[in-house]
């Protein structure tokens, strides 16, 4: 994936969007932020870089995410991300949609049960 991520033009703004919002003041304590993501060509590679864990809802597309560590897996409808030390690397078919939100650590004990630390590079 990374040969195909290196190889690709920059993305004009006409074929992607990104939408952020701040999340409702009950929830900040467990979500940093939420956004829609939308990609609008048929393939497409991206880094996100290293950040706090996220809950992605995957609407439209496919694709698969590799970590640091050299594993790679798909991407499913839903996916709960641990902290990540380093870029993801993600490839994607589409148009690609997806919902996110940015968790905080508390947001990710809530929602998995496990420690973050625990769970660094993980899907």
């Amino acid at each position: 994936m990374s040969d195909h991520l290196n190889s690709l033009a920059a993305v004009s703004e006409e074929r992607i969007s990104i939408i952020r919002f701040a999340p409702p003041r009950a929830l900040a304590p467990y979500v940093m932020q939420l956004y829609f993501f939308r990609f609008n060509d048929t393939l497409s590679a991206d880094k996100q870089p290293a950040s706090l864990s996220h809950l992605i809802f995957y609407l439209h597309g496919k694709g698969s995410v590799r970590f640091c560590t050299g594993e790679e897996h798909a991407v499913f409808q839903a996916s709960l991300y641990g902290p990540c030390s380093s870029a993801l690397e993600f490839s994607f078919t589409g148009p690609f949609v997806d919902f996110g939100v940015a968790l905080t650590a508390a947001g990710f004990v809530a929602l998995s049960g496990e420690s973050a630390k625990d769970c660094v590079d993980t899907v």
